[in-house]
């Protein structure tokens, strides 16, 4: 079988959780025989400097593909008026589709111009939308002008796509409505080789100074991720637990000079480890320097996207719930979304943007060895036997077959 894998709008670059889901399936799918073109964005850093399996090629390009509405910001008014970009794309495409004897197509679809669907209606060939995010309610009110006529062209996209793959059933009750597109919902995984508890420390822990107890959170510091409570928490914890420390890993987003400022004001920052930005193959071993992990994911937090949040839920599924299951150790997470049924038996839960009860739920892991080993042996286990890519890849690929089939 061979895939052509569109992510045209997505950096090859090996620092975020997007990167990590477009390469984990991508190369899961060359593990289950499929021959894969992977087609990215060349980041301006030049591409990440990982060995692809024997069959997954990558093709780096720099395409802009807007809605052609030239409705701004002013400075994207050039490339939504650009329609000659999509063409020569679309042209690029056939030719590639010939070249490499491609069956079928699945896209990271995105608030732009969906390419395989459009592949779809004039070359013929199956393709699988990916929608991770409903974009444009996040972005504009529901019944705007602003999102009824992107959603023009989203449901045009949506519309001529063979099939679209989502993440959660809450998300496909976001998009249900837009599209007479049969929706398959596949989560997420993680990859239990590289996230071993077996992940030698050294590197990190001389770069460091943390030891002995290790509360730890990764990912980026957006305010729906919830690391403002966390610091709350740990200010919380922080007499209760004289040797503990919250280790930070990751960086970007609008909280992190927020955080930096509330761990320095509670004066904690010789108990508060910020990593910056962390690789993605170096991530296991920092993650190995933590007893418990923690995802205090806060909706409530996110002014931009709170109305959604508070209509449908949180529609994510957190990739790094299962790395950490996967690393072994205890998790604590807000009780939101479907990450209950993720972390059953795995870890502990509190009632969103609860800080004391956080704190308490750390406070309890850090006091139980046998509950952490439990815990993590139980998540460890349910990333083996359930959520890892290469379930992922195998529903993923049952879903191509069955769509060549028909």
């Amino acid at each position: 079988m061979k895939v052509l894998y569109l992510a045209q709008h997505q950096p090859f670059s090996g620092d975020h959780a997007a990167f990590a889901h477009v390469f984990n399936l991508t190369r899961s799918l060359a593990a289950q025989g499929a021959d894969v073109t992977l087609v990215a964005r060349r980041p301006p850093e030049g591409p990440a400097k990982i060995a692809l399996p024997e069959r997954l090629k990558l093709k780096l390009v720099n395409w802009e593909l807007e809605y052609p509405l030239p409705f701004g910001p002013f400075n994207k008014i050039p490339k939504q008026l650009n329609f000659i970009e999509p063409a020569r794309t679309l042209r690029w495409l056939k030719k590639l589709i010939r070249d490499e004897g491609i069956q079928i197509m699945q896209e990271r679809h995105e608030m732009r111009v969906d390419m395989s669907p459009l592949s779809t209606r004039f070359l013929g060939i199956p393709s699988v939308l990916e929608v991770n995010s409903p974009f444009i309610e996040e972005a504009f009110p529901e019944g705007s002008f602003s999102f009824r006529s992107r959603n023009f062209f989203r449901k045009l996209g949506f519309d001529n796509a063979t099939a679209i793959v989502v993440q959660t059933q809450l998300l496909k009750k976001i998009i249900f409505n837009h599209t007479r597109t049969p929706i398959h919902v596949i989560p997420n995984g993680a990859d239990p080789e590289l996230f071993n508890p077996a992940a030698s420390t050294r590197e990190p822990a001389s770069r460091f100074d943390v030891g002995g107890e290790v509360i730890g959170f990764a990912g980026a510091f957006h305010p729906w991720h919830g690391a403002l409570d966390l610091v709350g928490a740990f200010s919380l914890l922080a007499p209760l637990h004289p040797k503990a420390k919250l280790l930070m890993i990751g960086g970007g987003g609008d909280d992190l000079e927020k955080c930096r400022a509330q761990v320095s004001d509670m004066g904690l920052e010789n108990r508060v480890v910020f990593t910056g930005k962390v690789p993605y193959a170096e991530l296991p071993a920092h993650l190995n320097l933590c007893t418990v992990l923690v995802a205090p994911f806060s909706p409530s937090r996110d002014v931009r996207r709170r109305a959604v949040f508070d209509k449908y839920g949180l529609w994510w599924c957190p990739l790094k719930l299962f790395e950490y299951m996967a690393m072994g150790k205890p998790v604590v997470s807000a009780e939101v979304g479907v990450i209950p049924e993720y972390l059953q038996g795995a870890g502990l839960l509190y009632p969103e943007g609860d800080i004391p009860a956080l704190a308490d739920r750390m406070s309890t892991l850090l006091s139980d060895e046998g509950m952490r080993v439990r815990l993590g042996a139980a998540g460890r286990k349910r990333v083996e036997e359930k959520y890892n890519w290469e379930n992922v890849a195998r529903q993923t690929v049952e879903l191509y077959r069955g769509l060549l089939g028909r």
